[in-house]
């Protein structure tokens, strides 16, 4: 499986790229409502550097990441939604 550095790494065309972006969060969104780690984790790198909202705010790579996801996962009894916003990373890709 390619990661998202691979999938999103290529600013060619801006419709494509939205669109691919799209696919990516979309995905990670599904993997996060279905509690599905495997496919959560497949969306970061193995020296991922991720900031949450929450102590300790800042979690290094994917293993720590995993373990703070199924904590996550576990004080949920039912699957986990999301608002996913508009965001404009720059003038060649932006979600909305």
């Amino acid at each position: 499986m390619e990661t998202c550095r691979q999938r999103v790494g290529n600013y060619g065309d801006k419709h494509m790229n939205e669109s691919e972006i799209r696919t990516l969060v979309d995905s990670r969104s599904e993997a996060i409502r279905m509690k599905d780690i495997d496919r959560l984790m497949s969306h970061y790198s193995s020296d991922v550097v991720y900031f949450d909202a929450v102590p300790p705010l800042q979690y290094v790579g994917s293993a720590v990441l995993r373990d703070r996801f199924l904590q996550w996962f576990d004080a949920y009894k039912s699957g986990i939604g999301q608002d996913v916003r508009p965001v404009a990373a720059d003038d060649r890709i932006s979600l909305g």
